[in-house]
C-alpha cells in the first residue's frame, strides 16, 4: 500500500519576503507570489512541493520515494501502478502501487 504525499523542504530566506502576523511567509519569485511559513531555523523559509509524490515501501522494506511530476492529485491516483525503480546493474525493480 502506498500513499501521495507532498514533501516540505526549506529554503533561504527569499530577498524582499514579508512575514505576516501568524508565521506567514509571502514574496515573488519569477513574477509569481509564493507563500511558505516560517521556519524554526533562522533565515528560513519553510515551502511545499507543488507536485505530487508516491511513497511505498518496497520489498526489502525500504521506504521509496518517486515523483509523479504532476501537480493534480486526481492525475497522481490514476498513473500506472506499475513503477520501475532502478534496480542494480541496470536491471528494474516493478512495484504495484494501491493508493488511499
Amino acid at each position: 500500500m502506498g500513499s501521495l504525499i507532498k514533501i516540505w523542504k526549506t529554503l533561504p530566506m527569499p530577498a524582499g519576503a514579508k512575514i505576516g502576523r501568524n508565521g506567514t511567509v509571502t514574496w515573488l519569485a519569477k513574477g509569481k507570489k509564493k507563500t511558505g511559513k516560517l521556519s524554526s531555523i533562522p533565515g528560513r523559509v519553510t515551502v511545499q512541493s507543488d507536485t505530487w509524490t508516491a511513497q511505498f515501501t518496497d520489498e526489502n522494506g525500504k521506504m521509496q520515494r518517486i515523483s509523479t511530476k504532476t501537480t493534480v492529485r486526481s492525475v497522481a491516483e490514476k498513473l500506472p501502478g506499475q513503477i520501475d525503480l532502478p534496480g542494480q546493474a541496470g536491471a528494474s525493480i516493478t512495484c504495484t502501487l494501491q493508493f488511499r
